[in-house]
């Protein structure tokens, strides 16, 4: 059995151009903070199915988001 609370994503705040594809892909993990950068909701992530995540950090044309774990 995978241990999910191991599964944190990182989102790089200084990289992230607020292009919305993460946010669009998964509103349940992602959203946009008051600046228009992404944010990662942790406890989401880790409930969140990790092929989908990894999956998403893939799409970012920036390559700001990490999931590690």
């Amino acid at each position: 059995m995978t241990d999910r609370t191991a599964t944190v994503v990182k989102v790089d705040q200084y990289t992230c151009e607020g292009t919305g594809f993460c946010v669009r892909s998964m509103a349940s993990v992602f959203s946009f903070d008051d600046d228009g950068v992404a944010v990662a909701d942790q406890e989401a992530a880790a409930l969140a199915d990790h092929d989908e995540l990894v999956e998403v950090e893939s799409m970012c044309p920036t390559t700001a988001i990490e999931v590690v774990g």
